[in-house]
């Protein structure tokens, strides 16, 4: 009986844990899984030290099977797929502590250790790729299905909707972006950047402000802090590129899309392209 309630105990331990910094996920994903890696590392560590009328295995069961309660429905059930890196090291993270407490030598030890270093430095390029594919569905930027685009749906400040051709000659680089979306704040800052070192001195190159969502007047955000065009268009043309979230910058060229990421993707694709 005792032991019974002991095994449910740490699969009750391991659910409030996890449960408790789940919340970080929605700060940042890789401060999420630092501070899960350790938290459950330390907890299975600490179970495993106390826990001496468990076996090993059994412990370990009952570790992962309440680290799984809550992770594995959410996952499947309500397509959580941003967080599987933070999920995949978070369960490693229990696999290396069994193992590290587990094992005797000392150069295995050493060997776990590194391995957990070399985790936790990963988690971040890791955790930026993984969520650049699943937003743009390539994990260079480079469009892998280009769009032909003849023009662009605009609505002007008045309310009225036009249409913007684009010029075969001329190179765009187009940043959709919410004023709902706190990231897109962020890394405007970034594109505006790149507005004044290409913008200014290639007169093949235009850079536009795009905004599919919110209403005209909220462009003063934008023309606040920068002279670049903007303009508002349908959601419907940016769901025709393939935008699923924001920001999103866009690159077109010969009237088909060539670059498809993020702020940070499109410096790169413009030094080299």
């Amino acid at each position: 009986m005792k032991k019974t309630l002991l095994f449910f105990g740490i699969v009750l331990a391991f659910l409030i844990v996890d449960f408790a910094s789940a919340p970080l996920r929605m700060i940042h994903y890789v401060l999420a899984s630092i501070v899960g890696f350790t938290t459950l590392f330390a907890l299975e560590g600490f179970v495993l030290h106390r826990c001496k009328s468990l076996r090993p295995r059994t412990i370990l069961l009952a570790s992962l099977l309440g680290f799984a309660i809550l992770n594995l429905p959410g996952r499947f059930m309500h397509g959580v797929s941003a967080s599987w890196p933070d999920f995949l090291v978070r369960l490693i993270s229990i696999l290396l502590a069994y193992l590290f407490f587990t094992v005797h030598r000392k150069t295995w030890k050493t060997t776990i250790g590194i391995i957990s270093c070399l985790l936790l430095i990963s988690v971040y390029p890791i955790t930026v790729k993984w969520i650049d594919y699943l937003n743009y569905d390539t994990f260079d930027g480079r469009s892998q299905k280009p769009v032909p685009i003849e023009s662009m749906p605009v609505k002007e400040i008045q309310g009225q909707t036009a249409s913007r051709r684009f010029d075969p000659e001329k190179t765009y680089v187009l940043y959709f972006w919410t004023n709902r979306c706190g990231y897109c704040h962020k890394y405007l800052p970034d594109f505006l950047q790149l507005y004044e070192q290409y913008g200014s001195q290639q007169n093949d190159m235009r850079f536009l402000a795009v905004n599919p969502l919110d209403a005209p007047a909220e462009e003063n955000f934008v023309r606040s802090q920068s002279d670049i065009p903007c303009f508002y268009t349908t959601r419907a043309f940016a769901d025709r590129l393939g935008i699923k979230g924001f920001p999103a910058v866009v690159v077109i060229r010969d009237n088909r899309t060539v670059f498809f990421g993020s702020t940070t993707m499109v410096k790169k694709f413009l030094k080299n392209n």
